[in-house]
């Protein structure tokens, strides 16, 4: 037997024991619902006891704070039903949007929504039960949370600390990996392997991004040192995303004498592969403490005379370069000595702050789809309820489980409409093969005992991946909620029925509304975004060559916030809609790379701005106003990024005449500042290269490309 098997096998154990337990106590104290406490015990039910007393936490302060927000509004609007549900659809809104920016509390704001629509709906006739309605909830949740922890203390006291570890030592090997593919840079097929790598790294990221908070409530060591825990994770992050860029700059530097231009880059660069070696030593068992210092790596340095020779678009990428490579040195050393403080018990590293900007972003795209979805859904099943008033278990459960499945399929991530509703139409039908011709021989509390035990095993063995939280739910919200199982039982083919017409009907309004609004026609929408970004992307570099006067007024700076927050906002669009295009308009590793290189434009865009506002001169201001322009209409897009080409060159320029007026006229460039200013520059100049030679490779007709 493997291991995993093994996992498998204790983990659905002790979950169809809690969830026996629970339903047993449930009947025992006559609550009103134990289909809650049952749930509960699903929901919750993760490999670790730090994992479920974390989600279990979570749970019950989302399910006490959502009790608390449906009486509230049940006490302001209990008259006005229309109302209500209006600002009932507002509220689950504005809980969806912070459950989808909360990197720790997001399940908590989950729990919120759903525990105060519940309520709400079903006190809706009958508001004067609104506070028993609440209580009985939170029991039930309290029951299920209780009872799950203490079997898993009992019978599976397994912590994630050896999880942790061994996500910290997967990380410092994918670091190196990722170094190392710098060596073929500009060979075919080497970006689709980079990208390929760096997404498995982001996975990884993500992994251990969630067990740090969940292993903090396991084990003391890691408790006092969170915030290194948590230092290591950012900086793991940032330098993933540092190597990518940097491969980026190599890509599009690869028709360079790299050899020539940076005398000593070979060995600068050995220099910073024997910090990586180190690295990925780190990450091994039975590697020795990180007592030593890492060791200094020269900074990267380019030859004046070969630098004065290129045109403006290598001059920026060079610019890029040097920085880059710092950068990764810094990111690189501290990680080291993180590594070895909290895998190997070396010496306490100092925190440092993070160097990284948060991204100027009101609202990303990915929110605001989930929230207009959840609001369209909202209203349309508020219709279908009133309107065509369809059957139920009561008339009401109909509007409350379309909208909880609409919950579900968010926060689960599954966005295939057709697949939701084949996969709810299969747990139906299992749920129906087993209360047809085994719930019917069900005589006593111990037959039942074994029924819900042999039910709650196979649900949890045969869904033990985080990808299939939605599959699992599917078969278990049918079986709990049709089944309606109480300490008086009751066998109603009817209900079945009803019910199982219910959970179709509703998954199958989630469904809809989810293809009406993002399904049709993606390779339009991608098209039409990609040509928004770039109109965009052009008047917002239009606006940084801004002269100092224009700069200082507010309604110049309200236009730029605008400008950055909508420049932003179309990237991480295109970035959404990328992973949805079909293989036969273009190859994904193509489509993966124009979606990243896009959104390092607007970093650099931010940072570019960021810098001007703390200088007080005309830096970027050209010496002649009215600077030629291809028409944002009409030109094709390789018109567009040549002519945004020729505006990020003039800036080069200026900038490199400014720092020799400063300097010198062989003064390779001015203060720090204008060196930052130059950094940023070459970035968006990186991405304007790279998209170009990403177009010109395009397999696909001229037109195509074009339009492309």
């Amino acid at each position: 037997m493997t291991a995993e098997l093994s996992s498998r096998i204790h983990t659905a154990a002790v979950t169809a024991l809690a969830f026996v337990c629970t339903y047993v106590l449930a009947f025992y104290w006559n609550l009103d619902r134990p289909f809650w406490a049952g749930f509960t015990v699903f929901v919750i039910s993760l490999p670790s006891i730090g994992q479920t007393l974390q989600k279990g936490v979570l749970r019950m302060f989302g399910t006490i704070a959502g009790a608390v927000a449906a009486l509230v509004l049940l006490g302001l609007f209990a008259q006005e039903r229309m109302l209500l549900l209006s600002v009932l659809s507002l509220y689950l809104c504005l809980m969806l949007y912070l459950m989808l920016t909360s990197v720790y509390y997001g399940y908590a704001f989950f729990i919120s929504c759903i525990v105060t629509l519940i309520i709400c709906l079903m006190a809706v006739h009958e508001p004067q039960d609104a506070f028993h309605l609440s209580v009985y909830r939170v029991e039930e949740t309290l029951l299920g949370i209780g009872v799950y922890t203490v079997v898993t203390l009992v019978f599976s006291p397994r912590t994630s600390i050896k999880s942790l570890y061994r996500g910290v030592q997967d990380l410092m090997a994918g670091h190196k990996a990722l170094f190392v593919m710098n060596e073929g840079a500009g060979a075919e097929g080497q970006m689709s392997r980079m990208y390929t790598q760096y997404v498995g790294m982001r996975e990884i990221l993500d992994k251990v991004g969630q067990l740090v908070p969940a292993v903090q409530l396991e084990t003391y060591q890691v408790y006092r040192y969170r915030e290194h825990w948590e230092r290591a994770v950012r900086c793991s992050a940032e330098l993933l995303e540092l190597q990518r860029r940097w491969m980026g700059t190599l890509v599009a530097m690869k028709d360079l004498d790299m050899a020539s231009l940076f005398p000593h880059f070979e060995s600068r660069v050995a220099e910073l592969g024997k910090l990586f070696d180190r690295l990925d030593a780190q990450g091994k068992e039975g590697s020795p403490g990180g007592s030593s210092k890492p060791e200094d790596v020269q900074p990267l340095a380019f030859d004046e005379s070969v630098f004065e020779k290129l045109g403006s678009t290598r001059k920026g990428l060079a610019f890029s370069a040097v920085k880059l490579f710092e950068e990764q040195t810094a990111h690189c050393r501290e990680l080291l000595m993180l590594a070895g403080f909290l895998l190997h018990g070396g010496p306490m590293p100092e925190l440092k702050p993070s160097a990284s900007k948060k991204a100027l972003s009101v609202i990303k795209p990915e929110q605001y789809a989930y929230m207009s979805q959840m609001f369209v859904i909202f209203w349309v099943a508020t219709l279908c309820w009133i309107l065509l008033n369809p059957p139920g278990l009561e008339s009401i459960a109909f509007l409350e489980l379309t909208i909880v499945l609409g919950l579900i399929g968010i926060m689960t991530g599954e966005d295939k409409p057709l697949r939701q509703v084949l996969i709810f139409a299969l747990g139906i039908g299992c749920t129906g093969l087993a209360y047809t011709f085994i719930y019917p021989l069900v005589s006593n509390l111990g037959e039942f005992i074994v029924m819900m035990g042999v039910s709650g095993f196979f649900i949890t063995f045969a869904f033990p991946r985080k990808e299939q939280n939605f599959t699992k739910q599917a078969f278990m919200l049918p079986w709990l909620s049709i089944g309606n199982f109480t300490n008086l039982p009751t066998y109603d083919f009817g209900q079945l029925l009803v019910g199982s017409f219910t959970l179709l009907f509703g998954i199958s309004i989630v469904s809809l509304v989810h293809y009406a609004l993002f399904m049709p026609n993606t390779e339009a929408l991608f098209l039409q975004r990609q040509k928004a970004f770039f109109r965009s992307s052009e008047a917002l570099l239009l606006h940084l060559r801004a002269c100092r006067e224009q700069r200082r007024g507010s309604l110049f700076r309200l236009r730029m916030l605008f400008r950055l927050h909508r420049t932003r906002f179309l990237a991480e669009e295109i970035g959404i809609l990328a992973k949805k295009l079909p293989v036969t308009f273009v190859k994904p590793e193509l489509v993966r790379v124009f979606s990243t290189e896009v959104q390092d434009m607007v970093s650099s865009m931010q940072g570019l701005y960021a810098r001007l506002r703390s200088v007080d001169s005309d830096l970027l201001c050209p010496s002649q106003p009215g600077t030629a322009r291809v028409s944002l209409v009409e030109a094709p897009l390789k018109d567009r990024l040549e002519s945004m080409e020729a505006v990020v060159r003039s800036m080069i320029d200026g900038l490199r005449e400014s720092a020799r007026a400063e300097k010198g006229p062989d003064a390779p460039a001015g203060g720090q500042v204008v060196q930052d200013l130059l950094v940023s520059c070459a970035g968006i100049m990186k991405s304007l290269s790279n998209t170009l030679d990403l177009m010109r490779s395009l397999p696909v007709e001229v037109d195509s490309r074009n339009k492309f």
